[in-house]
């Protein structure tokens, strides 16, 4: 029998491979993306879903006839890791994280190069298990006389990726300062914990995350009678 998470992908046996990531992608919640800890897992799952199409398209069957070969896994597999929801809820729901902002990286040239390398990484995204700069889009903001560069999802974002991405240009462009982001995350059903959102800080020069926050830990915090002006 067919993996039962890649069943609910509601895939067709044509899907290119970055089809089937971005469906993988979009079966998480969004904490579960954003959590770098979780990055090893992730991949796994990823290549789990990408293994499972790979089988369907070799034996060009149904997957739901059961017909096709699969690799034993325990019974937790339909759910690897982090807050996936339970198996008759995630057909029925679609998650989402917005985010709009723009990153200033001081000259046309750097800008330039921020495009090209962005536009190389996307490319190598192709063939990729765990894509580097899925989940969004990287265009001038301005003129190509400009260097300001608007990061924007595309309905599905990977805060994580955005914040590779800005300290892999932090480090080729030797980029400086303070910069930081908000991101929202949505639900098209009525789920509970599926909306929020929150911001992350990076220190441009040290080539690090400095601080973030998230909605839901904050309102927590503040429930349970801690100091959330701290």
């Amino acid at each position: 029998m067919t993996d039962p998470a890649y069943l609910r992908l509601g895939l067709p046996p044509t899907a290119s491979p970055q089809t089937v990531l971005r469906a993988a992608v979009r079966a998480l919640h969004p904490d579960t993306r954003a959590v770098r800890s979780f990055r090893t897992a992730r991949k796994r799952f990823y290549r789990q879903m990408l293994c499972a199409h790979a089988a369907r398209q070799a034996v060009g069957d149904d997957p739901a006839s059961g017909s096709l070969p699969t690799t034993p896994s325990s019974p937790h597999s339909a759910r690897p890791f982090g807050r996936v929801f339970p198996i008759q809820e995630v057909p029925m729901a679609d998650y989402f994280t917005h985010f709009s902002c723009l990153l200033d990286v001081g000259t046309p040239d750097k800008a330039a190069r921020a495009l090209a390398l962005f536009q190389s990484l996307r490319e190598a995204d192709q063939d990729a298990e765990d894509p580097e700069v899925a989940g969004f889009d990287l265009v001038h903001q301005d003129a190509s006389e400009g260097s300001t560069l608007w990061i924007h999802d595309d309905e599905h974002g990977d805060v994580e990726a955005v914040i590779r991405l800005v300290l892999r240009l932090a480090e080729d462009l030797d980029l400086t300062g303070l910069w930081g982001f908000q991101y929202g995350l949505t639900c098209s059903r009525p789920r509970l914990d599926a909306f929020g959102g929150g911001a992350h800080v990076i220190d441009l020069g040290a080539r690090k995350s400095v601080g973030w926050t998230s909605s839901q830990e904050w309102l927590a915090a503040a429930l349970n009678g801690e100091d959330v002006d701290a």
